[in-house]
């Protein structure tokens, strides 16, 4: 779903939320208030779909750091990758946090290759791209492979 993270990469929860609080401008005592202001709500659960995708803790230690029960871990991590699928606006916003989540693990798993391709022969390996989508500055793709 998320062509932004690298396979793999596990980063520490305060790396995270070191970067989210940055990117945001929010502290974690933003997000334990029982505000529902859009301006807090969407980076709660980004910060959620964060911690969910690029550490290995389980939704019940999440919930613990996020002061967040189960069902809402479940509910804001869907509505991020719902959100990074249907909403270009968003899923812009998340892909600058997690290309610098990226960057700041600068780990890439052993059998993970990454490379380097064209921009012209990125768009004729994937014909089906929107003229919209081929506007976009940059492509990335992550290449997976088996030794045998």
């Amino acid at each position: 779903m998320n062509p932004y993270s690298a396979p793999g990469i596990s980063l520490t929860p305060d790396e995270i939320i070191s970067l989210w609080t940055r990117y945001y401008g929010l502290t974690l005592s933003d997000i334990h208030k029982k505000d529902r202001h859009m301006d807090i709500v969407r980076p709660c659960q980004i910060l959620i779909y964060c911690l969910r995708t690029f550490t290995d803790l389980t939704l019940y230690q999440i919930g613990e750091i996020v002061h967040k029960d189960h069902a809402t871990l479940i509910y804001s991590y869907r509505k991020v990758k719902d959100c990074y699928l249907n909403d270009k606006e968003i899923r812009v916003k998340l892909n600058d946090l997690l290309d610098e989540l990226n960057d700041l693990s600068g780990r890439v798993r052993r059998d993970t290759l990454v490379v380097e391709i064209s921009r012209e022969d990125i768009l004729n390996l994937l014909p089906d791209l929107s003229e919209e989508e081929k506007d976009e500055p940059m492509i990335k793709l992550w290449v997976r492979y088996k030794n045998r």
